[in-house]
């Protein structure tokens, strides 16, 4: 299937009414899921279609309803003259493509259905595909502004390691998913400024309001080593 497909070329006849556009942008922006409420006919559908537009970006539309099923999403293996073959959903096409995917009436679908969602939307940004034991990922823009791609066991779902376009031949790795996390404790606190007010980090000397500079954080073996390493790799 083309993505292509699926893109607005014509802008649709839409006037904003207040910062509903701007709303949606930092949305898009900043990765967040959007959720549209409003009577039938207050212009839902049209809004979404006319920020794909805006944004240049294809619009995949899903009419929910109670007896659609997470396969109707997700994908499902179908049957031709030469065997079965692997064809992808709806939700599954927009991940794959960076589309929007507009869940149309979203409340008519079964919870049982929806629940498959809840990792593309949440900070995982993955779409775990049971049937052929993949594991979609999304890409995650970093607070530096380059591109990071995070992973996943694809048997709890847990954020295991991630692996940033800036940090050049080298993966960052969540310690606590170790074995015994405790031989590796913390060199640096990142991004504080965003943290919650409820925790309490005790070592204010290693905390950094956004991302550290290794040159600073990092202890002169592990300049060393990682200089060594790009040396004779």
């Amino acid at each position: 299937m083309d993505i292509a497909e699926f893109l607005i070329t014509q802008k649709p006849n839409y006037i904003n009414v207040g910062d509903e556009t701007d709303l949606f942008e930092a949305a898009f922006t900043n990765k967040i899921p959007v959720m549209l409420k409003g009577p039938t006919g207050c212009g839902k559908t049209r809004f979404v279609e006319y920020m794909a537009w805006f944004l240049k970006k294809p619009l995949v539309t899903v009419s929910c309803h109670e007896d659609m099923t997470a396969a109707d999403l997700v994908g499902r293996y179908l049957l031709n003259n030469d065997g079965t073959f692997w064809h992808d959903g709806p939700l599954t096409i927009a991940a794959r493509n960076g589309a929007i995917c507009y869940l149309d009436e979203v409340v008519e679908a079964r919870q049982d259905t929806t629940v498959v969602i809840h990792s593309i939307t949440d900070d995982r940004r993955v779409l775990p595909i049971e049937k052929k034991g993949e594991l979609l990922k999304a890409e995650l823009i970093a607070g530096s502004g380059k591109k990071c791609t995070h992973y996943f066991c694809k048997k709890c779902g847990v954020y295991i390691y991630a692996d940033y376009e800036f940090a050049i031949r080298r993966l960052t790795v969540r310690t606590k998913t170790l074995l015994k996390p405790k031989d590796f404790p913390p060199q640096a606190h990142i991004f504080v400024k965003d943290k919650d007010p409820w925790i309490n980090i005790a070592d204010k000397n290693i905390c950094y309001d956004e991302m550290y500079d290794p040159k600073i954080a990092w202890p002169k073996e592990s300049l060393d080593r990682y200089k060594k390493y790009l040396e004779t790799n």
